[in-house]
């Protein structure tokens, strides 16, 4: 090992003792510079677009768990079961009643009709 060390420092010693000094062959860039701009023309674009996403994707997270009452539904569908081809049932939560609907070819239609406090003290009588 110690043979390998003499021997590259004798040899660097050789090459800055001729003082021949060789150019190192880069390579040359074959895109015309104009083509660089339009790179970094697109690669703004691109930044912008992701940073339009991200701000769009922080304003619907934001808006989906915030509880601002200018903002808060009345209307919430709370359970629903596919009955048959064309009936559904539906729970809906509408102010503050809760309402069985159930939905067939022929419409819609009111089965029941609670006050949701009532609906919730009778769950706890029940359970």
């Amino acid at each position: 090992m110690s043979a390998l060390i003499i021997f590259s420092q004798s040899s660097y010693a050789q090459v800055s003792a001729s003082g021949a000094h060789t150019s190192i062959p880069f390579k040359q860039d074959k895109q015309p510079s104009d083509s660089m701009a339009y790179q970094g023309l697109a690669g703004a674009l691109l930044a912008g677009l992701a940073a339009y996403g991200v701000i769009l994707g922080l304003k619907r997270y934001r808006d989906k768990f915030s509880v601002n009452p200018k903002t808060a539904r009345r209307l919430r569908t709370l359970e629903a079961i596919r009955l048959g081809k064309t009936s559904m049932l539906y729970v809906i939560e509408y102010n503050g009643q809760e309402l069985l609907l159930a939905e067939s070819a022929k419409g819609i239609q009111l089965l029941t009709a609670a006050q949701l406090a009532n609906v919730q003290e009778s769950a706890v009588n029940n359970a």
